[in-house]
């Protein structure tokens, strides 16, 4: 059962976080916009810090929020964009992607990066996926194993096209061997993704005809 319940309290207050008594248990500043949607946060573990997509300088970009203090982790300039973020539930480990067209314009290349909040500036991609039909990586899952953080469950999106419940295509369904670096295909592109469940035993998606 989860420990307590994120709450955005609005543009320039911040994320609260209330237990299940409802009791405040924490709460941070978010000054910064907020940009996309709740797939850009994330609360660190025990280290009492909050991941957010907010911005610096106008520019789109991965937060810290820690002791009443802002700074920046990633920022996404102009062409690049961010394409969502997961985490572990109570650990350190952060998945996010980003994605830009190519230099010629013949494809949108998007690239999924794994770290800590400490790591992620430098951290080299997981994994670099060419679409010439404009879509992009979006991380779901993060999945462990004995060793830790052994895999990762994406999706493909449509670039342009999004913003709302009714509008939101989701196509296929793939997992990442962080130690082969393969892929296994769970659904196809021609099946919609919905939802993928809490231990990542089972899939909802939609037949596209």
């Amino acid at each position: 059962a989860p420990t307590g319940i994120l709450v955005n309290a609005g543009e320039g207050l911040g994320y609260r976080l209330f237990g299940l008594d409802g009791q405040l248990l924490g709460e941070w500043l978010t000054a910064s916009p907020m940009f996309g949607r709740n797939e850009g946060i994330h609360l660190v573990g025990a280290t009492g810090a909050l991941v957010f997509l907010g911005s610096q300088d106008n520019v789109p970009a991965l937060m810290i929020s820690q002791q009443g203090a802002l700074s920046p982790l990633v920022t996404f300039p102009q062409p690049q964009q961010f394409g969502g973020m997961v985490s572990l539930p109570g650990s350190t480990q952060i998945a996010y992607t980003a994605f830009e067209p190519a230099e010629d314009g013949t494809v949108l290349r998007s690239r999924l990066y794994i770290g800590e909040p400490g790591t992620l500036s430098s951290a080299a991609p997981v994994l670099t996926y060419d679409s010439r039909e404009s879509t992009y990586i979006q991380p779901l899952a993060l999945h462990t194993g004995e060793a830790g953080v052994e895999g990762v469950w994406y999706t493909y999106t449509m670039w342009g096209i999004g913003g709302g419940p009714l509008v939101d295509p989701r196509l296929g369904l793939v997992y990442l061997d962080l130690a082969t670096g393969s892929t296994l295909d769970g659904l196809g592109t021609d099946q919609g993704f919905s939802g993928l469940s809490p231990d990542q035993t089972w899939a909802a998606w939609v037949t596209i005809l």
